[in-house]
């Protein structure tokens, strides 16, 4: 499950992506 906020991406292992979402 990722929840985009903004221009913060946060992903259900912990991590905070700013700009463009790594997975």
């Amino acid at each position: 499950m990722v929840r985009r906020v903004g221009p913060i991406v946060l992903t259900s292992a912990g991590r905070r992506a700013v700009g463009a979402p790594q997975g």
